[in-house]
């Protein structure tokens, strides 16, 4: 929001990190402001809850047994991790999608976080 992104890893197709929960309500509700002549009526932007993302995650309702990261049972196929990453983000969308199409579910962000925890 106003042009600032906290990242370390810049682009525009890379995953925010750095981000804080109040952060991210700051900018739902600006979203929201914004959009509000456009948005259907009783419809808004917030994050999902807990179980919706895990839902997300595992690919949906049908897919919610089987597979151990989302979309696949190797890591490699769908996240990004210390193995592979070279401790940064990278642009959301380069590993396979789990079965609801939705992406980087497994790793990406998680592996910058302990790296610049060090």
């Amino acid at each position: 929001m106003n042009g600032e992104n906290p990242s370390d890893f810049q682009g525009d197709d890379r995953p925010v990190e750095k981000v804080s929960w109040d952060d991210a309500q700051g900018f739902i509700k600006r979203l929201n402001d914004l959009t509000n002549d456009t948005r259907p009526a009783g419809h808004f932007y917030r994050l999902p809850t807990e179980a919706e993302w895990e839902y997300a995650a595992r690919g949906g309702k049908y897919h919610t047994e089987g597979y151990k990261y989302a979309g696949s049972d190797r890591l490699k196929d769908v996240g990004w991790f210390t193995g592979n990453s070279g401790s940064e983000t990278k642009p959301v969308g380069q590993k396979q999608p789990n079965q609801l199409g939705i992406h980087d579910m497994s790793g990406n962000v998680g592996v910058v976080r302990r790296r610049l925890a060090q």
